[in-house]
């Protein structure tokens, strides 16, 4: 069984110079610092929060430099696709999700560099899925039909790409 456990306990050890640079997204790979020291920083850190008798069960601490941007996209990718495989899986829905959906959704604001990639599954539920919401329930999303989701300007529109199956 292996668990895996996240957390931005640390990250400060993780930055070159001041505290105040961004992490997750908004901080280059270049600006990270590296080495076993800032492991063992890091380490520490988390050892310190965690109950002794938790700690002393983990095997192995991992640390994770954080996600550039190109990893962050394709975490949205990934999730949109989830998303849409569950719309078909659930009501014969298909949708394919266009490249620009993928931009649209990970550049919303609100989106805090601080967090990584935590706050995209909630932008992928608030800005996609709530969107296709919105066309079931009005009727423009219909069984047996492949529909483009994509981006027109500043919102999502649909783009049938066939006529509807008996």
């Amino acid at each position: 069984c292996i668990v895996v456990l996240t957390t931005g306990v640390g990250v400060e050890a993780l930055l070159a110079g001041s505290a105040r640079r961004p992490i997750g997204f908004g901080a280059p790979p270049a600006s990270l610092a590296t080495g076993a020291d800032v492991e063992v920083a890091v380490c520490d850190k988390v050892r310190g929060i965690l109950p002794g008798e938790l700690w002393g069960r983990i095997d192995e601490a991992i640390v994770f430099h954080p996600l550039n941007p190109a990893a962050g996209r394709e975490i949205v990718r990934r999730q949109l696709e989830r998303s849409a495989a569950a719309l078909y899986h659930s009501r014969l829905i298909q949708v394919i999700v266009d490249d620009s959906v993928v931009d649209f959704v990970f550049g919303v604001e609100g989106v805090d560099p601080a967090l990584g990639v935590r706050p995209l599954r909630g932008r992928v539920e608030e800005v996609f899925e709530g969107f296709l919401t919105e066309r079931v329930l009005d009727g423009d999303l219909k069984s047996g039909v492949r529909t483009r989701v994509l981006v027109d300007g500043d919102e999502l529109v649909l783009r049938p790409e066939d006529e509807p199956r008996p």
